[in-house]
């Protein structure tokens, strides 16, 4: 995909959420996994940036214009540190108006045996409950 269009599409999902307050987007990349895939669509809605809270998942844009769907690790003022479920290492941190909103819903659309679809349900749920305990929201 040439950046060119990249840039269209990152644009227009801005407009859509702006306009909708919620857009859908298709997972790319390994770095969520097992929680999303390749292929799930996941349905972004915008927040306020006093709402963002460690746990959450959420996009947000990198100064190239590239968006990235990873997890919160810490809430610092106006500054977050993300990582992917699946990344050895914390990004770079980013800025909270940097975020385009949550992850809301995930819909998976390869489909999936039924071990892999309960173990990637009871993942979520640990990650849900271990979070809400320790969350600020």
């Amino acid at each position: 995909m040439s950046s060119n269009h990249s840039s269209e599409k990152i644009v227009t999902s801005l407009l859509q959420l702006c306009k909708n307050q919620k857009e859908g987007m298709v997972v790319f990349g390994a770095s969520m996994l097992p929680v999303l895939k390749p292929g799930d669509i996941i349905t972004i809605e915008k927040i306020g940036s006093k709402n963002i809270c460690k746990g959450q998942v959420i996009v947000f844009e990198t100064g190239q214009g590239k968006l990235i769907i990873h997890r919160v690790v810490k809430v610092s003022g106006n500054t977050l540190i993300t990582a992917g479920d699946n990344a050895d290492e914390l990004d770079e941190p980013i800025r909270i108006c940097d975020v385009m909103g949550i992850v809301r819903e995930v819909e998976i659309k390869k489909p999936l045996s039924r071990p892999v679809r309960f173990f990637r349900k009871v993942i979520r749920k640990l990650i849900k409950k271990f979070f809400r305990k320790s969350s600020c929201c």
